[in-house]
């Protein structure tokens, strides 16, 4: 795969997060029917129906309505980070070894002086 090719992927696999967490907003925060959440769904989303009723279901359990936006969240989270910081490597390392939460990460992504002390 060319870097083109891959980089329009990425770019639309972003906007799949983007839509899956409105659907969530739609269908907790607005309080939209499950139809009005799936036809926003299938307006914006190149997945099968099966899919998409699949993602609604997940949506609405208890357990996993958070879920959507730990992932998208997260990801622009260290995105920001990333960029911040330079080092990719580096920080990417220190996130997977070992616990943080996102107030963490905006303190590094932030306050270039409290990143080199922190990032043990």
């Amino acid at each position: 795969m060319n870097a083109a090719n891959e980089l329009a992927i990425t770019r639309k696999a972003t906007q799949l997060e983007a839509l899956f967490a409105n659907a969530a907003i739609l269908l907790h925060e607005r309080g939209d029917d499950d139809e009005e959440v799936f036809a926003y769904m299938r307006r914006y989303s190149p997945e099968l129906d099966e899919n998409l009723r699949v993602m609604l279901n997940f949506m609405k359990d208890p357990h996993n309505r958070t879920y959507t936006f730990c992932y998208s969240y997260g990801k622009r989270l260290l995105e920001e980070l990333f960029a911040a910081c330079g080092e990719r490597r580096l920080w990417h390392k220190r996130v997977i070894s070992g616990p943080f939460t996102p107030e963490r990460v905006r303190m590094w992504s932030n306050n270039p002086r409290k990143r080199s002390s922190q990032n043990r």
